[in-house]
């Protein structure tokens, strides 16, 4: 085996950092894609097709797009396939399980928005548009039937949005998954592998709040965890989250206080034990969790660079193992199995 692919958004140089992430849990740099785009604000998010065979790549600001790349893992390449327009410019967004549509979620637009995919997996241009709310930040897709969550920063919701394939409309659900105190700011969401929990990062509140989901994906609070550094005092300005691949850890980052909190997932309550709040490099805005679940990689954004800890399984404790220079300004990182 030769270790994973981590693919590194550097949103200031616009570029896409390619690395191999080896068994041991050292990142070396296998080169960088430039990307041609209009976007201001560079690249990020990345979003994957079903079979992980594809890139999406958004470009934001400017004049917004969605590249698409063929992802060769054991070469570490990635060959360019075409760029499409999107109706924003996009903070988030996800391929939904058929691998036919791309749901994008415009943070400063209020929108969500979907995107064609073609059979060859190419990203189109825009099928449908669906005014949110105030500053929705992730899309997630539930199932084949076109059911999408979508937490809004703004509006302290969770939505639930449904669309209609043959129709191609987009349309709310009433009522919204969950309505959560003012202030919660939900900002990206992960569901348990065990389909009964959900686990949402506050923005402004820098918090997770634990969700219990229903079989039409209402939710209802469990409990809520501050994730900021212990005697952290002023603004919070939390960011990603993420579980292990088996559900066992949580982790969340914080940009504020500069830390990535840990926790014990309980699989039959949801309810998180806290594990560490480990610091690590200025501004982690996003980390990623390799398939294997025994490493952790988060991004210092404001100082260009990547931080490799290893995850304990039985504590979720860090530990520090490899530290090294990335491109300017990385805020999305994602790691493919070999």
């Amino acid at each position: 085996m030769t270790g994973s692919l981590a693919l590194v958004c550097n949103s200031r140089d616009k570029t896409i950092g390619l690395y191999r992430l080896s068994l041991e849990g050292r990142l070396e740099a296998r080169g960088s894609v430039p990307l041609a785009g209009e976007g201001s604000n560079g690249p990020s998010p990345l979003a994957f097709s079903p079979d992980r065979r594809i890139l999406y790549v958004a470009f934001r600001g400017g004049e917004p797009a969605v590249l698409s790349f063929r992802i060769d893992v054991a070469a570490a390449g990635l060959t360019y396939l075409g760029t499409a327009p999107t109706a924003g410019s996009i903070a988030y967004f996800s391929a939904d399980p058929t691998g036919r549509f791309l749901f994008c979620a415009s943070y400063g637009g209020g929108t969500v928005s979907v995107n064609s995919i073609g059979a060859d997996g190419v990203a189109g241009g825009p099928v449908a548009v669906l005014d949110v709310g105030e500053k929705p930040h992730c899309t997630i897709p539930v199932g084949n039937d076109g059911m999408v969550l979508v937490p809004c920063v703004g509006t302290d919701r969770i939505e639930r949005l449904v669309f209609d394939k043959a129709g191609g409309t987009l349309e709310k659900m009433s009522p919204p998954a969950v309505q959560l105190a003012p202030g919660s700011a939900p900002r990206h969401l992960v569901l348990h592998p065990n389909g009964r929990f959900a686990y949402v990062v506050g923005q402004e509140s820098g918090s997770v709040t634990v969700l219990a989901l229903a079989a039409d994906m209402t939710m209802t609070v469990v409990e809520t965890h501050d994730i900021t550094a212990a005697g952290h005092v002023g603004a919070r300005l939390a960011s990603d989250i993420h579980l292990t691949p088996d559900g066992g850890l949580l982790y969340a980052s914080e940009r504020e206080s500069n830390v990535v909190a840990g926790f014990i997932v309980d699989p039959k309550t949801g309810r998180l034990t806290p594990a560490e709040s480990h610091p690590v490099p200025d501004t982690p805005r996003g980390f990623a969790i390799d398939p294997t679940g025994r490493f952790l990689v988060t991004l210092g954004e404001n100082t260009a660079s990547a931080l490799v800890c290893a995850v304990d399984p039985s504590t979720g404790r860090l530990t520090d193992l490899h530290r090294l220079s990335t491109g300017a300004g990385p805020n999305w990182i994602e790691i493919l199995p070999a």
